[in-house]
């Protein structure tokens, strides 16, 4: 017995018990201290941003296919049309075989739709593939459907969207989660996954022509509006996902309640006090258009008040995904030059060289110099933006078209950005699967 009338073997069993609860105790603080770092979205540090000095933010909204009729999702067309409101509108280029276009949605096959799509087209509106069709479409319907768009629009797709559960998609389902056991949880969880767009012998297999075809690949969603603050690295390359074009992540708009949720005021006013991007997904047929007394559809009320107030703010950019995603891909450019030259006598002449197809995208990006190192932010009053062009030439460097293309030398993501990327994407599923 010891002096307190214990018998020795109790104390030590205590004195483990409370080393046992205590080891307990910090390994649950350290595991949710690096769980709230995995997950943290960490301030955006650029002196680059995707929209003009005049603007604060950008929004770029995708409007899903699927189930459009034009009783539903005309009168939002005619809404944006009528904003000035350039979005990204997905479209099947054919009626599923063995489906009911009627109830999943019309395709290109439908003459009056298709001459619509062209209308929109004209108006400033962004068409891109939503997989060719609602159902399994097998590679030559792929490249059949991805030439049909791209000569209605006049060149190959900057963006797609793959449908929800067509085989072809790549990379799909379970393959975009990087744990084993996360991954087989997944399975389960979604009664197995067949996608087979990037396994080879398929006849679904098209991943080693996918970069031909389309620049941007949507991934993850998110339920946070600044799709850039979660995805700094997009339009990233996935080491993971080898020949499988750029990937960007999404914001979750996906009905008319989640639209409206998400772009509520107090988000969009984060949105441009971040000088963030939101690449907005949704269905615009899907909860946008109700029905008055004499069955005319019209825009829900909420929803008009909250475009008609953001297309009339000078602070907010609307512009559709690839835009944006251009933008994007030219400042990882940019960046990369100034990193490479910083350091580099700025009297002697410099050329920036960046791919053809991006040379638009200049004029949609503006710059902070006095946030650039060495003799580029020389002269420049802090915090005030220029357009990127003038910029090049106040520092004497000579913009010159490239051969590279787009995908040379792309940022690859960081295992950090896309476990964040992962984790707050399987929490989205639990409430609004994408």
């Amino acid at each position: 017995m010891n002096d307190a009338g214990m018998p020795y073997g109790g104390a030590r069993h205590n004195r483990v018990a409370r080393a046992v609860g205590l080891a307990v105790t910090i390994l649950t603080a350290v595991v949710c201290v690096f769980g709230w770092w995995l997950v943290h979205i960490p301030p955006r540090r650029s002196a680059f941003f995707p929209f003009p000095p005049e603007r604060e933010c950008a929004i770029a909204i995708t409007d899903d296919t699927d189930f459009f009729q034009f009783t539903t999702t005309g009168p939002v067309y005619a809404l944006l049309d009528s904003l000035g409101i350039r979005v990204t509108k997905t479209v099947w280029a054919f009626d599923p075989k063995g489906g009911d276009p009627a109830s999943s949605g019309l395709s290109l096959e439908n003459r009056r739709y298709r001459d619509w799509v062209i209308r929109e087209a004209a108006r400033g509106h962004e068409i891109v593939l939503h997989s060719p069709s609602s159902l399994d479409d097998d590679r030559s319907a792929i490249l059949e459907a991805h030439a049909l768009v791209s000569e209605l629009t006049g060149g190959p797709l900057r963006v797609e969207s793959f449908h929800s559960d067509n085989r072809e998609a790549f990379y799909w389902g379970s393959y975009r989660v990087p744990n084993p056991l996360l991954s087989w949880l997944y399975r389960v969880a979604n009664r197995g996954d067949t996608f087979l767009g990037h396994v080879e012998g398929s006849p679904y297999y098209w991943v080693d022509v996918s970069r031909r075809l389309v620049r941007y690949v949507r991934t993850y969603t998110t339920n946070d509006i600044n799709t850039l603050a979660l995805n700094p690295s997009m339009p990233y390359e996935d080491p993971g996902t080898p020949m499988a074009p750029l990937w960007f992540a999404s914001s979750n708009g996906r009905y008319g309640s989640q639209f409206a949720t998400l772009l509520r005021l107090e988000n969009v006013e984060r949105l441009k006090s971040e000088r963030g991007v939101s690449i907005v997904y949704t269905h615009f047929a899907s909860g946008f258009a109700a029905r008055s007394g004499f069955r005319r559809s019209f825009v829900r009320r909420d929803i008009r008040r909250l475009l008609v107030r953001y297309a009339a703010d000078p602070a907010i950019e609307f512009v559709p995904a690839g835009e944006v995603l251009d933008r994007l891909r030219t400042i990882q450019l940019v960046q990369d030059f100034v990193a490479a030259t910083a350091v580099v006598d700025s009297a002697r002449p410099m050329s920036l060289e960046l791919p053809a197809e991006l040379l638009p995208a200049v004029d949609g990006v503006s710059v902070d110099p006095a946030a650039l190192p060495g003799p580029y932010g020389r002269g420049f009053a802090d915090g005030v933006r220029v357009p990127l062009r003038e910029w090049l030439a106040a520092v004497g460097v000579e913009l010159r078209p490239s051969s590279a293309g787009v995908f040379e030398n792309a940022r690859v993501i960081g295992w950090r950005e896309r476990w964040r990327l992962v984790l707050r994407w399987l929490a989205t599923q639990l409430t609004s699967p994408t």
